[in-house]
């Protein structure tokens, strides 16, 4: 090729070309083409590349300004990602975003608001220089819905629909803006509004309400394995516990939703939990061929061990004759699923049995024999 080896100019600049902007690399091409054959050497890249830093610089303020109008033309992602050197709380001035200061979350409710009512700080974002009503961001109040961040949130805003009641307790997904990373996941959008019901104790000493639960057969890559399941005709969604995906092996789907877990697991929990995951697994029935797909969120816990405490039933002879769905339904256990009222309506078949001296009832389904309904306590056991 007619190259002096004696000089690695041509290699050199191969490099540093390739450092450079597309733009910069079209001029460079610009330029040597009027060299003919002639190669050009790293002492006249030197000079182009000094010319071309010097109208870069000139032109440096016009173009930030270019760059900026069109940042405002991008969809809206409110994430925050700021390195720590370059956050400051307005609380305690410590490097972390004001929702993060353990301090400022230890003051009382009322305490956090005339806060930032004196640094006029937006109440639903917490950002300076706007209000909650001209704000950007499309997040309302965990609790209630309303337009204040769920920290500033008071006892006495209700939110606009209506309170689950005090036997039953409600367990709301809520959809979750997707930060820029998550949407590079593509995580699958969650469902809006849907309520799942769980049960609180019933807070007596000599009694305890029975809950339909039922074990079901799940198999994944060649394992079969039975676990405990509540079958609850008041949840809209179907949950799993991180335990049962572990022990099968089930794929993860990402999601993005957000519990409030007021009563899912027996916890009281003041903000929303997100869900980043869900599962698809069938379940077969012990007791006959039934089957059918379930899809799950994931979930640490479902609901707190059912029963609450060992129960006995004396005077119901015919239920010692029903192939039950459960026949540990009388001891606490634990509970890897709760189905939902979609799975629920799927197992269900003719047969109901009532107790004629108590409120409990056993109802026929493809997974066996379901009891609900109060009983007694055997005592001693109280767990």
């Amino acid at each position: 090729m007619n190259i002096d080896v004696s000089t690695w100019d041509l290699i050199i600049i191969h490099l540093i070309i390739q450092k450079l902007d597309q733009e910069s690399r079209k001029e460079w091409e610009h330029k040597i083409s009027d060299y003919s054959d002639k190669i050009p050497t790293f002492s006249e890249f030197s000079t182009f590349l000094e010319s071309r830093f010097r109208a870069l610089e000139f032109l440096e303020p016009s173009t930030k300004k270019e760059t900026r109008l069109k940042e405002t033309e991008r969809p809206k992602v409110f994430s925050i990602t700021s390195s720590a050197s370059s956050v400051s709380c307005p609380f305690c001035a410590e490097a972390h975003l004001l929702y993060q200061c353990k301090r400022f979350s230890q003051d009382s409710v009322q305490q956090r608001r005339d806060f930032v009512k004196s640094k006029a700080l937006c109440f639903n974002c917490f950002g300076a220089k706007h209000s909650a009503t001209h704000c950007k961001r499309d997040t309302t109040c965990r609790r209630c819905g309303r337009r204040h961040h769920s920290l500033l949130h008071l006892d006495s805003e209700q939110p606009p629909s209506a309170q689950p009641s005090r036997a039953v307790e409600g367990v709301k997904i809520h959809n979750q803006q997707p930060s820029t990373h998550e949407k590079s996941e593509q995580k699958e959008p969650g469902p809006g509004n849907i309520v799942a019901h769980a049960a609180e104790s019933s807070g007596s000493s000599n009694s305890e309400i029975i809950l339909t639960t039922a074990l079901v057969k799940v198999e994944n890559k060649g394992n079969c394995h039975i676990l405990r399941a509540f079958l609850d005709q008041g949840a809209q969604l179907s949950f799993v516990t991180e335990r049962a995906v572990q022990l099968l092996q089930l794929h993860k789907i990402p999601v993005n939703v957000s519990v409030d877990p007021s009563g899912l697991g027996g916890e009281k929990i003041p903000l929303s939990v997100p869900i980043k995951h869900k599962v698809q697994f069938k379940i077969q029935s012990i007791c006959s061929s039934f089957s059918c797909v379930v899809q799950a969120y994931v979930v640490s816990q479902v609901t707190n061990p059912i029963p609450s405490q060992k129960v006995e039933i004396h005077d119901w002879q015919e239920l010692k004759k029903l192939k039950m769905a459960d026949p540990g339904y009388d001891t606490p256990g634990h509970v890897d699923m709760l189905l939902g009222a979609e799975v629920y309506g799927l197992t269900l078949t003719e047969g109901i049995v009532r107790n004629p001296t108590s409120t409990l009832t056993a109802q026929n389904t493809a997974l066996g024999w379901i009891l609900s309904g109060r009983t007694q306590v055997t005592r001693g056991t109280r767990k």
